[in-house]
């Protein structure tokens, strides 16, 4: 862009074709401040956006009972909800306690991938106390705490329309407003 001062103020025209007119003796110090609030915008919106396209991703990953990585997650959520319970096998009717549908909870992910499995383990770590009262204070099948949690992801990705990958994350990776 380019700057043309005048004695009425100062005229900034963007990259992107757009014109500022400033009328003050403090033209250039408000162009600065505008740029670092811009900069500032840009960082977000880049880093937002790079937090959405993780979210697409692991709402497209398939749980599969045959990746490590998955298998490991699955046992963290256990674990971190029933530390003093040891799983009798991999498939066990125990995770209805923790609300799945079936003895194998890796069906339970159809719909919403590893994302489902992530935010039921970041609930389970991060608020251990409600999960157990949630537990305790419920019967078994009465509320499916892990059906429920990747219900209320599911909800929520359709709610924020984030179920196709959103048209506005490429745009504002590649995006920035100019700040010159």
């Amino acid at each position: 862009g380019w700057a043309l001062e005048s004695a009425e103020g100062l005229c900034v025209e963007w990259k992107n074709g757009r014109e500022l007119m400033l009328f003050s003796e403090h033209a250039h110090e408000v162009l600065e401040l505008l740029g670092a609030h811009l900069t500032r915008f840009n960082r977000c919106r880049i880093f937002q956006a790079k937090r959405l396209r993780e979210v697409y991703e692991l709402m497209s990953i398939q749980y599969d009972s045959n990746n490590t990585d998955h298998e490991a997650l699955l046992m963290r959520l256990w674990e971190s909800v029933f530390p003093d319970i040891q799983l009798e096998a991999r498939k066990t009717k125990q995770w209805g306690k923790l609300g799945f549908q079936s003895s194998d909870p890796g069906t339970d992910f159809r719909g919403m991938g590893l994302l489902g499995l992530h935010n039921l383990v970041y609930f389970a770590e991060q608020y251990p106390n409600v999960v157990s009262d949630i537990l305790r204070a419920t019967p078994e099948r009465e509320y499916p705490f892990a059906a429920a949690g990747i219900n209320i992801t599911l909800m929520l990705i359709s709610i924020l329309r984030l179920d196709t990958q959103p048209h506005f994350v490429a745009q504002a990776e590649s995006a920035t407003w100019d700040t010159a």
